[in-house]
């Protein structure tokens, strides 16, 4: 048999990557290895987006040499965040000792973009940092050669030195997550649903990464049954326009009163009882998602201009909760002109009695 016989349908891993070669062989998959020579990119405000945009550059760019054709390939890029900085791999040892001393005692997210044939996906983990000292540091860089690693670390490799903890995906921290297998079929995302014209500028947005989109609406805050109904006719409207499944969680007005308003009645909007609410609402999405298998979650909260996405980011520290901000590339103007199209119903308040109360006294309504 000839060595084309024999490559044929073998796996191509995009990267020189000895981590992720191991968790390959470790996961029984045959492959070879093409490195690629794409030039890396990033958006110190956007992670997600860094890490998705280099992994399907990355596949791309072997994808068109010879040595890929008839074959998948699969690429992936790993960054460590911290702080609205990205930290890539170090050029030198003085930046790998600079960098080990910012994250020391500190806790910081592993984003890994992943590619399959141009399908892409990302997760993220969480990893927290011992104190380190000098003498810690410099043992650390003379044992392991942080040049090629981001963040000038490696979990796998006298980790013990520096990590305190993590949550999450050991692998995804390792620079692969055995969930890429997912992309024969697509990363799962529950997308708690605000409203409908909000979600308008998600479903598609996370149609077009390749994610297989769940909506869950869950919005015990709202505060009568038939604006509840009215507005959840809203949201079926959009999910049969996109084709995606929705999800309703129980209606319990009283109960999110007792749990999240009780006290803070009086707080104006984007205040604490906003950020109560938040935490209630992608509490009840992110069980859901862990009930029922999804990959990930995130919300269709950040598209409004009224909801700092600062705020709602905060509402969640689950490492699944994909922090999107979809007011970004123009999702609410995108939101607004999608849900006339569909002639979906756009409510004057948040939700929640407080928040018409508000809406009332600052927007009166005029004859």
């Amino acid at each position: 048999m000839s060595d084309d016989a024999k490559a044929e349908g073998r796996l191509i891993l995009a990267s020189g990557s000895p981590r992720r070669a191991k968790i390959l062989r470790d996961m029984g998959v045959g492959f070879d290895i093409v490195k690629s020579d794409a030039p890396e990119v990033a958006h110190p405000d956007d992670p997600e987006r860094t890490v998705t945009e280099n992994a399907l550059a990355k596949g791309a760019a072997v994808a068109a040499t010879p040595a890929a054709a008839g074959r998948r390939v699969l690429s992936a890029d790993t960054i460590v965040w911290m702080d609205g900085k990205i930290y890539g791999k170090p050029r030198d040892q003085e930046e790998a000792r600079r960098f080990l001393r910012e994250l020391g005692g500190r806790t910081h997210r592993v984003y890994t973009g992943v590619a399959l044939d141009g399908r892409a996906q990302t997760h993220v983990s969480e990893v927290t940092f011992r104190p380190l000292d000098s003498a810690t540091i410099d043992e650390y860089v003379r044992l392991v050669n942080p040049i090629d690693r981001a963040g000038a670390y490696d979990i796998d490799e006298h980790g013990e030195m520096l990590v305190a903890g993590w949550k999450g995906s050991y692998e995804t921290i390792m620079g692969l997550p055995k969930e890429w297998t997912r992309l024969e079929r697509g990363p799962s995302t529950l997308l708690h649903v605000c409203c409908g014209p909000c979600a308008c500028a998600c479903v598609p947005r996370l149609k077009a990464c390749g994610r297989d989109v769940a909506m869950f609406f869950s919005n015990s805050n709202i505060d009568t049954r038939e604006e509840f109904e009215r507005r959840l006719r809203a949201a079926e409207t959009l999910a049969a326009a996109e084709g995606v499944p929705l999800a309703v969680d129980e209606y319990d007005h009283e109960e999110w009163l007792a749990q999240v308003a009780r006290g803070f009645e009086d707080e104006p909007e984007k205040g604490r009882r906003c950020e109560r609410c938040f935490r209630h609402n992608l509490a009840r999405t992110a069980r859901y998602a862990a009930e029922h298998g999804f990959d990930g979650f995130t919300t269709s909260l950040t598209v409004s201009p009224h909801k700092p996405s600062a705020l709602v980011f905060a509402a969640s520290d689950d490492p699944r909760f994909e922090k999107i901000d979809f007011k970004k590339r123009d999702g609410f103007k995108l939101s607004t002109k999608r849900s006339a199209e569909l002639g979906l119903y756009r409510q004057r308040y948040c939700g929640c009695e407080f928040s018409r109360r508000d809406a009332e006294r600052n927007f009166p309504k005029t004859n």
